[in-house]
């Protein structure tokens, strides 16, 4: 899921560090501090409490020993203070702080590893941040988790949770060359001179949507190795990245592919290419061609963001994007052609990640590991439920998220394809300042409500009136929609033949509710409503004031 309309705007704006909000203004470097994890002023900081280890919630990772993977937050700012307080983005060598700055926090990492086995703490880790956060993710017994929390330099512990690809939609109606052609030429519009992060399954930049070969390498010994496509690296279409988990990972969800279990240790190699969407390709790795088929999500959402298009040939379009002849392609264009694309890979041919390696491709990104730094991060992927406050398990997002906006780098997240109910915005959308994105159907058009043979079944237990007494209405009662009429008059119901023995649904009008109510009351008993049900868009629409009203 990617949001193509922002990232079509984005790709075209200046980018402004947060150091020149108040151009005018001299700041001093002491303005600058990293943003912290749980200081907002009007929440209560837990301190990194944790659940104790019989109440891990099932969408963590717990290995098969029982082991439970978790995020050590260390007290030593990372080096993300040190890059804003040398000046930021627009500042020639602050990133030289920053990247220097890091040496000393994977010095402090060290030594706090080191001095674990002091304390009885036996721990695996798995991998780290340092520029935006300063953190190390690592294996322990459950036991241990608590006795973590207590040693010095400790900030905060987190359970390390599951994290999914959400699925995706194409966009083809959003009339991005309107923007390419009339709102910013010269190129800014396609993207030119950004850099866009893809946080996801991998980029395969073989494809010929990115002026690769078109030939995908089944060899697994040429996946693990370093790169050597034309198109990847600095100045080039994917200018670079990085594996952080390998093709059999699986942090816990086998649902897409049952034949193979769970491999929740991740086996980083240099090169991100996104796994193969034909399973026989995959036998040289797995022994065997798995069931399921993986989704080249990755490679999707990075084409919706940067594909040049593919001819129906197969080969890449360069035609140009004045006037693209979207029917005769195979594949269209993204909405930004002429960005570039940072391939971090977190998810494996099938299965679920860790959000600490999430929270490390973030740390990467921002940090100009690969030669430059991103401007927009994308993430489709998350965990359902996500909180954007202070909870006993809240994510690292809180820190790394923040803090790659602190160094202008602009963050845009899935909120999740879990439906449309309450707080069921995924993390890491739900942190705050993340874009989070909801995705559309393109394809279909809502009506509005339609009634069919409906009752308004139950009973509506009255709750306090101010101009009659209380009572009890027994369903269940078929509806009828008043349509246009708003019920300010009696005759409104008579006007429409309104069938006795209904609840009337309408919109609330202009007259209140008294008036609503009293002339609903005296409409001709062969049209009147035995109840009432009040539809309204008003944000601050309350329930009615008068007149007997159910609980529900």
């Amino acid at each position: 899921m990617v949001l193509a309309a922002l990232i079509a705007l984005t790709v075209s704006l200046p980018w402004v560090s947060v150091a020149q909000d108040a151009p005018d203004e001299e700041v001093s470097p002491q303005q600058f501090n990293a943003i912290p994890f749980g200081t907002e002023a009007d929440i209560p900081d837990t301190g990194g409490a944790m659940l104790q280890p019989l109440e891990i919630p099932n969408n963590l990772i717990v290995l098969p020993d029982g082991r439970v993977q978790v995020t050590v937050e260390l007290a030593q700012p990372a080096a993300i203070e040190a890059y804003l307080n040398a000046g930021g983005k627009e500042a020639a060598g602050a990133l030289s702080v920053g990247q220097a700055a890091q040496s000393a926090v994977l010095a402090d990492q060290d030594r706090f590893l080191a001095s674990l086995s002091g304390f009885g703490v036996h721990a695996q880790v798995i991998t780290r941040t340092s520029f935006v956060a300063n953190s190390v993710t690592m294996l322990v017994s459950p036991d241990q988790v608590e006795m973590l929390r207590a040693l010095p330099g400790v900030a905060r512990v987190y359970y390390d949770a599951l994290v999914d690809r959400d699925q995706y939609r194409s966009v083809p109606f959003l009339n991005i060359p309107t923007v390419w052609n009339t709102m910013y030429p010269g190129g800014s519009s396609l993207g030119l001179g950004v850099v866009v992060a893809v946080i996801d399954s991998g980029i395969d930049h073989t494809h010929t949507a990115f002026g690769g070969s078109g030939v995908w390498p089944t060899n697994p010994a040429v996946r693990q190795a370093p790169p050597t496509d034309l198109n990847f690296g600095l100045g080039r279409k994917v200018v670079g990245g990085w594996d952080y988990v390998g093709d059999a990972y699986n942090a816990g969800n086998n649902a897409q592919s049952p034949d193979l279990p769970p491999s929740p240790i991740p086996v980083p190699d240099p090169n991100p290419l996104d796994c193969s969407i034909n399973p026989a390709d995959l036998v040289p790795t797995f022994g065997f061609a798995p069931v399921g088929v993986p989704s080249g999500h990755g490679t999707h959402v990075a084409g919706t963001v940067a594909s040049y298009g593919v001819n129906a040939d197969g080969s890449t379009y360069v035609g140009g994007y004045n006037s693209v002849p979207f029917g005769a392609l195979k594949v269209g264009p993204g909405v930004a052609p002429y960005a570039s694309l940072m391939s971090l890979r977190v998810f494996g041919c099938y299965g679920s990640t860790a959000s600490s390696n999430v929270a490390t491709a973030i740390d990467d990104a921002v940090s100009g590991r690969f030669g430059v730094q991103a401007d927009v991060i994308n993430m489709s992927l998350g965990s359902p439920f996500g909180y954007g406050r202070d909870d006993t398990v809240r994510f690292l997002y809180g820190s790394v998220i923040p803090n790659a906006i602190a160094a202008g780098t602009i963050v845009v997240a899935s909120a999740g394809n879990n439906g449309d109910t309450h707080f069921i915005t995924g993390a890491p959308a739900s942190t705050p300042g993340a874009i989070s994105v909801a995705s559309m159907r393109h394809d279909v058009a809502e009506g509005g409500i339609t009634l069919t043979n409906t009752t308004a079944d139950g009973n509506y237990a009255a709750r306090p009136a101010i101009e009659v007494p209380p009572t009890v209405v027994e369903g269940p009662y078929p509806i009828f929609y008043l349509g246009a009429e708003d019920g300010c008059q009696a005759s409104d119901y008579s006007n429409i033949s309104f069938p006795s023995g209904h609840v009337a649904m309408l919109n609330f009008g202009p007259c209140g509710s008294t008036t609503i109510y009293s002339e609903a009351a005296l409409a001709n008993p062969a049209n009147r409503p035995v109840g009432l049900l009040v539809v309204s868009n008003t944000s601050s629409f309350q329930n009615l004031t008068c007149g007997p009203r159910g609980a529900a």
